[in-house]
């Protein structure tokens, strides 16, 4: 046997496409990390001096009696205006995120009343108001902003608390001041943090803990729910709104965070270029042995039918596990180098233990490693198809074909059929990833115990009706 996979090994790597395909695909990772990183470190504000120079010269060009024309020469106008005003500064700095937030809203203002509402008067008060944030602007203090931000929230407070006194029981007042401490919170956070608004992930990820907690504030209780659909969507935002607290509360924040998530997403989805070279290694090491007529030189030996098969099976596996090891290494270590978080990987991150209904930290080595072995089923029911229909057809384009096909098939499946049906097919089941740490799938009629039984299910009807086909495959001569 080990002379056999030993044998089946040399014919894999005597193929000149899979290094040429290693390679190309190896030096495209690291080829846009490097490229991504010099983009990230330079001091691009994103704003093209030409681009700015076009949309100008382009506004004489409308016909301000057409109405159409009219608010498409408002758009542009806008953001020639607001566009002047970034280049001064870098894409992800507070004084960049006050213009979109702040000042090119003004200006939208300003030129609605000036040229749609012919009101003119009140585009100058607009622009007084404009001249006024600008002037602010250029000596910009991000935490005098959060500072008056702070004062109106607390006199809004005080109001509340004030007509709560006189009415108790008003569920709409009490859940508006919930919704103001909330915000006085993660105001607090940005100060004591010094994380002024912007477009970093730290600023991002305040507002979208906002977003999550005015979600969560209007959750039914998890017993009330009768609809499964509606259960998985509750559940999920626990979870998220739990994570999120969990990495503010613990100062878990930070830009690093993103290339973890991403990478971590990325061990979890199954990858086309891994499957394009489990095509490669496994779609003709079997089709070719027919065609070409070696399959005899092997029969001759003293070697069953089975006994090969396994070892083609074995030398294809050896081989795919080191083209899996070797790409997402240089994958994970590229992705982490181009924002210096090499270090994280040796770090915790963040997850929502669905069982215990908690957020805690996990390793980040082991959750990669975790992400990638949900996703194994998928890839040996991929693998074992691949080596069935070309034991079964002897043709290495059907095999190509059909083994991408199943890649593909999952989503388009979806389109198709029903979410019930769905939960009975391996290509919509076979990933495992949406289960981590007790998760739900997003179709609420697949559960893990299910997905796990047809995955081994499809796993041993694959290897037995290869084998089968193969012991009973008729050898033509050539």
């Amino acid at each position: 046997m080990i002379n056999l996979v030993r044998n089946e090994l040399t014919k894999i790597f005597s193929k000149k496409a899979i290094y040429i395909y290693t390679a190309i695909i190896l030096s495209l990772v690291v080829g846009v990390c490097i490229i991504s990183n010099k983009l990230s470190n330079s001091d691009t504000n994103g704003i093209s001096n030409s681009y700015l120079e076009a949309l100008e010269e382009g506004l004489d060009s409308y016909n301000l009696e057409d109405e159409m024309e009219l608010r498409w020469y408002i758009g542009d106008k806008v953001i020639v205006e607001a566009g002047k005003l970034s280049q001064k500064y870098k894409a992800d700095s507070p004084e960049r995120y006050f213009i979109d937030d702040v000042i090119e809203p003004l200006y939208q203002e300003k030129y609605q009343k000036q040229y749609f509402y012919k009101d003119i008067e009140g585009a100058n008060n607009v622009q007084i108001e404009i001249d006024k944030v600008i002037a602010f602007l250029d000596n910009f203090d991000w935490k005098k902003q959060i500072l008056d931000e702070k004062k109106v929230i607390n006199d809004s407070i005080k109001e509340i608390e004030t007509l709560l006194l006189e009415d108790k029981d008003n569920e709409d007042l009490k859940k508006s001041l919930e919704a103001l401490k909330l915000e006085l919170w993660i105001l607090d956070y940005r100060l004591d943090n010094k994380i002024p608004y912007s477009y970093s992930s730290e600023s991002s990820l305040l507002d979208y803990y906002k977003e999550l907690s005015n979600q969560y504030v209007n959750l039914k209780d998890e017993k009330l729910i009768q609809n499964k659909e509606e259960l998985n969507r509750v559940r999920k935002t626990k979870a998220e709104y739990a994570t999120v607290l969990y990495k503010l509360e613990n100062n878990l924040v930070n830009e690093k965070q993103e290339t973890i998530d991403y990478i971590i997403m990325c061990m979890s989805s199954i990858d086309g270029f891994i499957v394009i070279a489990l095509i490669i290694i496994c779609g003709t090491i079997i089709s070719e042995e027919f065609n070409k007529g070696t399959i005899k030189q092997l029969l001759t030996k003293p070697f069953s039918r089975s006994k090969i098969l396994t070892s083609k099976i074995i030398a294809c596996l050896i081989a795919f596990t080191l083209f899996i090891l070797l790409y997402q290494t240089v994958f994970v270590l590229a992705n982490c180098w181009e924002t210096n978080s090499l270090s994280n990987i040796l770090g915790t991150n963040v997850v929502y233990d669905y069982g215990a209904g908690v957020a805690r930290e996990v390793s980040v080595l082991g959750q990669i490693i975790y992400a990638f072995l949900s996703t194994l089923p998928a890839y040996i029911i991929m693998f074992l198809l691949i080596i069935f229909i070309g034991t079964l057809t002897t043709n290495s384009v059907a095999t190509t074909v059909i083994g991408f096909a199943s890649f593909i098939g999952g989503d388009l499946v979806t389109l198709w059929v029903s979410e019930k049906v769905q939960s009975f097919i391996p290509l919509c089941v076979w990933n495992l990833s949406p289960f981590m740490y007790g998760g739900v799938h997003d179709n609420v009629y697949i559960t893990f115990g299910k997905s796990l039984v047809i995955d081994i299910f499809t796993i041993v009807l694959l290897t037995v009706l290869s084998y089968v086909v193969f012991k009973k495959k008729e050898i033509k001569n050539q």
